[in-house]
């Protein structure tokens, strides 16, 4: 996060505009040019006004090759109508903190059809073991590395190393099926520290919970079954969120790493298309046009804008993908 230059020619820049509660961060990697601002608005610079959307600084990145993730899962206005938009590469979660259960962000992405791959990090501080993983061709190099991200073939975790395969296909892919059937899941987890257990989630559901055996000073935990898929579902393979908050979780028992902080795991997803038709629950994107209607008022109530020109501008993205979702 942060503008910062790897010596390599790899660039990060975070955007940050508002914070009542914050149009959002977005995280650009591998830029072509550095793109500026690269903070603006009273919540980080403590002057200017909220006259702006992230929307241009992500596509101008995007268009010279970069990966744009949208940063800290719930937080801020902006993600939704960038979801909606199309316009960003990746979601990263529990990169500082948990802000908003997978249900409140991921889930309902996944749910109106939209393929989100995930990713986290340790935001400026080192305060965990949050790390990405995802399946790329060696040698390691970033072109490589990002394009797999894109893809969606990865897997966030501060403890246990995941593996998910539908049907042999790993996270990031899309199995077609014709017709109704079955698809086989294969599931496992392993890590040094104990996770408690491992779920298959499908649509936001869960539909399979292996417990974790600790083998030889490591912990494991595995699962193989068919899957009954009647109609277009995505799958994930978690280990169960907590209840409470990443630094105040309230459910027991509550599983640490070595860093003393509660253990989260979670795979992209694999998309199973049925009949040439992917995923879409009408009450997911209701879900959405309300919270972005929500986000409309907060903009009306609270914005500081030079003129209602500028407020106008920035409501109009919200305006587009509300009429996007209803169009769906």
């Amino acid at each position: 996060d942060g503008t910062r230059d790897q010596g390599d020619g790899l660039v990060g820049s975070e955007m940050c505009i508002r914070d009542r509660p914050g149009s959002g961060h977005v995280m650009l990697l591998d830029i072509a040019e550095l793109i500026l601002p690269a903070s603006f608005g009273q919540a980080i610079m403590k002057t200017g006004n909220d006259d702006g959307t992230l929307s241009p600084a992500i596509v101008k990145a995007r268009e010279g090759g970069a990966t744009a993730l949208w940063c800290h899962h719930t937080r801020g206005l902006e993600d939704i109508p960038s979801w909606v938009k199309g316009i960003l590469d990746g979601q990263t979660i529990f990169d500082q903190g948990s802000t908003g259960r997978y249900e409140e962000g991921l889930y309902r992405y996944l749910n109106i059809g939209l393929h989100v791959p995930i990713a986290t990090g340790t935001d400026w501080f080192i305060r965990d073991m949050a790390m990405t993983y995802v399946q790329a061709p060696r040698p390691p190099a970033t072109d490589t590395w990002l394009a797999a991200l894109r893809a969606g073939r990865s897997f966030i975790t501060n403890g246990p190393l995941l593996t998910l395969r539908v049907n042999g296909n790993g996270p990031g892919a899309t199995v077609d099926l014709t017709d109704s059937g079955t698809v086989q899941i294969e599931a496992a987890a392993v890590g040094r520290d104990e996770f408690g257990s491992v779920e298959v989630v499908v649509n936001g559901e869960v539909v399979k919970q292996a417990e974790s055996s600790s083998n030889d000073g490591y912990h494991s935990a595995s699962a193989a079954f068919e899957l009954p898929v009647n109609q277009p579902v995505w799958v994930a393979l978690r280990v169960p969120f907590y209840e409470g908050t990443y630094d105040r979780p309230t459910a027991t028992p509550v599983h640490f790493n070595a860093y003393g902080r509660p253990i989260f795991a979670h795979t992209s997803p694999v998309y199973i298309n049925l009949a040439g038709n992917g995923v879409f629950k009408p009450e997911a994107a209701e879900d959405l046009i309300a919270e972005l209607n929500e986000s409309k008022r907060i903009i009306r109530e609270t914005g500081d804008y030079s003129n209602n020109t500028e407020r106008d501008a920035v409501l109009a993205i919200y305006d587009e993908a509300i009429g996007t979702l209803n169009e769906k």
